[in-house]
């Protein structure tokens, strides 16, 4: 991790090698935490040496000059690591690799050799510099090599590692509201607990009319009665 923060101090550039996108750059209302996603692609394959220059003076190059000296960090040869940063700013062109001040890095992919693609989901990831750095921003950083100028006795090896950052795609962090708590309905009343008692029955004595005998006593049926309790 110290060699890659270190080797991507070069300026951010775009390229037509390497596409991405950032899917989410969410933060939390205190910005402690930031919740981000995204993909990085690369469409290349292990770019060319570039040719040999003309024969000097004082004949072709030696052998060992056309050997290229290898990198002293990762990416290696042919490699391509994408990264991720948090930092100050508002657009894009504010993405400036590790180089500002306040710059987090936030995530690292693995060394790709060739055509394909690395993606990242961080649901948690701590800031260290809170709302001071709301931009995200997506990187890839690859290795290609160049000529070098030839100093007698000094450095004749003919190509150099030069490591390449690609800028990708960025985003503010927006802020997200935590989720409400459930809401708690208060429990319904107790249903009436209900009982029917045994019907009573009535009796009386009727006067004597017609068809019936004088003073005769009629029994009638008495109505149920519905009790109900509650609590």
């Amino acid at each position: 991790m110290v060699l890659l923060w270190v080797s991507l101090l070069a300026p951010a550039a775009a390229s037509g090698t390497s596409s991405g996108e950032i899917t989410r750059a969410e933060v939390s209302p205190d910005w402690t935490t930031a919740s981000i996603s995204g993909t990085a692609v690369r469409s290349n394959y292990c770019p060319p040496l570039p040719p040999p220059p003309p024969p000097g003076p004082e004949g072709p190059e030696k052998p060992g000059e056309k050997l290229p000296v290898p990198p002293s960090s990762p990416p290696w040869r042919c490699g391509w690591i994408p990264f991720a940063t948090v930092g100050p700013g508002s657009t894009q062109a504010d993405c400036t690799g590790l180089a500002g001040e306040g710059v987090q890095l936030v995530w690292v992919g693995s060394e790709i050799k060739g055509p394909g693609s690395e993606g990242f989901d961080l649901p948690v990831t701590a800031l260290q510099h809170g709302s001071a750095a709301p931009l995200l921003c997506l990187y890839a950083v690859e290795t290609v090599y160049e000529r070098r100028v030839c100093i007698p006795e000094i450095d004749c090896s003919g190509y150099g590692a030069v490591h390449h950052t690609h800028r990708l795609d960025s985003a503010l962090l927006e802020v997200v509201p935590p989720p409400l708590a459930p809401s708690i309905a208060p429990p319904p009343p107790p249903e009436p607990v209900c009982s029917i008692s045994k019907p009573v029955p009535k009796r009386f004595k009727k006067k004597g009319r017609i068809g019936l005998g004088p003073s005769v006593r009629v029994t009638r049926k008495g109505r149920p009665v519905k009790r109900c309790k509650t609590g």
